[in-house]
């Protein structure tokens, strides 16, 4: 690629950073939704009753160039079944540009049974987000730049999500707000809304097809994704997802692919590729997530 295409990415790299920090918190983006949806919602600490659960993620986007968007998250829930909750605690950093969010949160979720085959869970997440923006090292083209401080600039402030999940056999819905704080003293705070489900189906007694919808709304993006995954003898999973962006403007075809490595690991991987408006000469998005499970 030209040297000038390298400018000009770092340009709206910074550009980019700029107004997450200014204009509204990013929340975490991550292709495995599903697996890493305990990321903003509350309710979907302690889903599975007989392991505790960790998980990974480790996503980069645009690769080969300084400063490209890149996100690291940790994810651990369990379930207490004396007092029919779940607790989780969450940890995410996003670094793009010259900007970085740092996400710290507890999570617990009440499980209301409403017979044998569904329950309800109610959701409650509370912590801190801790945003920083350092431009003083930033050599812009044009140094009389206003939007530029040449500064270190740093804030915390609490952070709180709060979502509900429905499960039926093999169907879940979910509902969650995050970042729903406001006031005075947090502008920067915008509230991200989710909506999703999935349902999973034997095919055969080999064979299992899980599709599935997502939306993700703030004040300024919104998000619309439609999949599917298969996945063979509890082994080896196969997935395929359609995301686009607000008017339904085509985005990124996701694939998908997951080992069931044991009984307590398995290791998935997707890559974005980018379609539409959206498509540009610069690489789609890779991410991993590792996953550990410990049977009690």
């Amino acid at each position: 690629m030209k040297r000038n295409s390298i400018k000009i990415l770092s340009i709206v790299l910074f550009i980019f950073g700029t107004l997450m920090q200014s204009r509204g918190q990013t929340d975490v983006n991550l292709s495995h939704r599903y697996l890493g949806r305990l990321c903003y919602n509350p309710a979907a600490a302690g889903e599975d009753p007989t392991t505790v659960n960790l998980r990974a993620f480790f996503r980069e986007q645009w690769i080969g160039f300084d400063r490209a968007p890149s996100t690291q998250a940790v994810a651990a829930d369990n379930y207490f079944g004396k007092y029919n909750s779940g607790v989780g605690v969450i940890f995410v950093k996003d670094e793009i540009g010259f900007s970085k969010s740092i996400n710290f949160k507890g999570s617990y979720a009440y499980h209301l049974k409403l017979n044998d085959n569904s329950y309800v869970a109610l959701g409650l997440a509370v912590g801190v987000i801790y945003n920083s923006s350092d431009e003083r090292n930033f050599n812009p083209e044009d140094p009389e730049d206003p939007e530029i401080t040449y500064m270190l600039e740093k804030e915390t402030i609490a952070d709180f999500d709060v979502g509900l999940e429905y499960h039926w056999k093999s169907l879940n819905v979910g509902l969650a707000a995050a970042h729903i704080t406001k006031g005075k003293n947090n502008p920067k705070i915008t509230p991200h809304y989710y909506v999703y489900g999935n349902y999973a189906m034997n095919l055969t007694e080999d064979w299992r097809l899980t599709p599935s919808l997502f939306a993700a709304i703030n004040k300024k993006t919104r998000i619309y994704e439609v999949g599917a995954t298969t996945e063979y003898r509890n082994k080896i999973n196969l997935g395929l997802a359609y995301r686009v962006s607000e008017r339904f403007v085509a985005d990124a075809i996701i694939g998908l692919l997951g080992v069931i490595v044991s009984d307590y690991v398995s290791l998935n991987y997707s890559y974005d590729f980018t379609i539409g408006q959206s498509r540009s000469d610069v690489t789609g998005a890779h991410e991993l997530m590792m996953a550990f499970r410990i049977k009690k």
